[in-house]
């Protein structure tokens, strides 16, 4: 679409939003309108702001989710970690997916707090306990904090977990330890 047509588009969804008989229907045409503003490039935060009021009318955990997801991408585009950690909270918790747990972690330690990027990381470790993103990152967080028990523990609990990893892979793990 030309962005004539996303404007226009943009303009009668906001007109449709008023008239929406139910909230399910309200949401989608948030939802619509944000991907629209989304696609004329407006202000993250002004994208942000339609999902927002999505997210706080939206009954299907579904769609909160999926609402979350994009809030994450608005939030985290506008430089608002602590919204994006939120979202991604949010999302991590609903789904309990390895990769919405690392990338949790992530924006947890951007903001500081290694006890939350941890715990984030040791969901990972309970879903998924050969993770070799999750089991990096672990033993990256207790080398920077002084801890070489704990990362010695980490590598040898990843050697032990991680069955399909080439019998090599495993020994150099051991030997790291």
């Amino acid at each position: 679409l030309s962005p004539i047509d996303l404007d226009l588009r943009s303009r009668c969804l906001a007109l449709i939003l008023d008239c929406a008989p139910s909230n399910d229907e309200a949401v989608d045409r948030l939802c619509d309108l944000a991907a629209v503003r989304d696609a004329l490039c407006a202000d993250a935060r002004d994208v942000a702001e339609l999902l927002d009021r999505a997210r706080r009318i939206a009954t299907d955990v579904g769609d909160v989710v999926r609402i979350e997801r994009q809030l994450r991408d608005c939030y985290e585009q506008s430089g608002d970690w602590k919204n994006a950690e939120r979202a991604a909270a949010v999302v991590a918790e609903t789904d309990d997916l390895p990769g919405d747990w690392i990338g949790l972690s992530e924006l947890r330690s951007w903001l500081g707090d290694r006890d939350g990027a941890t715990r984030a990381l040791e969901r990972v470790i309970a879903i998924d306990p050969s993770s070799r993103q999750a089991n990096e990152s672990l033993v990256r967080l207790a080398e920077r904090e002084g801890q070489p028990d704990s990362a010695i523990t980490r590598l040898v609990a990843w050697a032990e977990a991680d069955d399909a990893a080439p019998a090599g892979d495993r020994a150099m793990r051991m030997l790291d330890a």
